[in-house]
């Protein structure tokens, strides 16, 4: 015997949404409102009868054959059971990733070449160092118009603050250049400014490599 088993319509209470559409002459299908699929149904001693495998079809459920028993499992409440609330996104979107990172490369050219300036007692033009800080405000705006998630939010006031922290610390560097100050090379190791600086970028390309915002102290603005 094939598994094909007639099911009267008479006997689905809990399948109210199905409805009968004419078809043709003398034919008739059943369908679920809003989509395009349908089942025959054979008209018996002035009943409607369908397929137990097409209501199974139309309601997205799933049939269990045993003995003389028959097990349809509809999935939840069917398809009109309003669909639930997507979550908010997590962690960074992948324009921020992006730009996070460019920026933080910029800020760290910026620190190299001031730092090697100062260990090295090297001359360092005023307008390099400025071009340098140019970059990093610029890559800085491009990370504020790739914000989209609340990582990316929170993200943004850290890098924002790390670049704030940066530019003091390259403005006190020219400063004391223009005033011909001598600047001890040991001086930048034990600086607290730019340890902080250091601290605040390990902590930033974690975040990046977890791509998860965690607070981070040493990104807030030096006092």
């Amino acid at each position: 015997m094939r598994n094909v088993f007639l099911f009267t319509l008479m006997v689905l209470p809990t399948a109210s949404f199905l409805t009968l559409t004419q078809a043709a002459p003398n034919a008739r299908t059943l369908s679920i409102a809003g989509q395009s699929e349908y089942a025959k149904i054979l008209e018996l001693n002035g009943k409607s009868y369908v397929a137990v495998e097409d209501v199974a079809r139309l309601t997205r459920a799933s049939v269990t054959f045993n003995a003389n028993r028959i097990l349809l499992t509809l999935p939840g409440n069917v398809a009109y059971a309003p669909a639930a609330p997507r979550p908010a996104m997590q962690g960074f979107s992948k324009e921020f990733l992006q730009a996070g990172i460019e920026q933080m490369s910029a800020i760290r050219e910026w620190r190299i070449t001031i730092v090697n300036s100062i260990q090295n007692n090297s001359p360092v033009s005023e307008e390099w160092v400025s071009e340098l800080q140019r970059r990093a405000h610029k890559n800085l705006a491009q990370v504020s118009a790739a914000k989209s998630t609340e990582d990316d939010l929170n993200g943004y006031l850290l890098l924002a603050g790390e670049f704030t922290n940066m530019r003091k610390l390259s403005d006190g560097f020219l400063s004391k250049r223009k005033r011909l100050l001598y600047i001890d090379p040991g001086s930048i190791d034990n600086d607290p400014l730019d340890r902080q600086i250091l601290a605040c970028a390990r902590s930033l390309a974690s975040m990046a490599a977890d791509n998860q915002f965690r607070d981070e102290p040493a990104c807030s603005e030096a006092r």
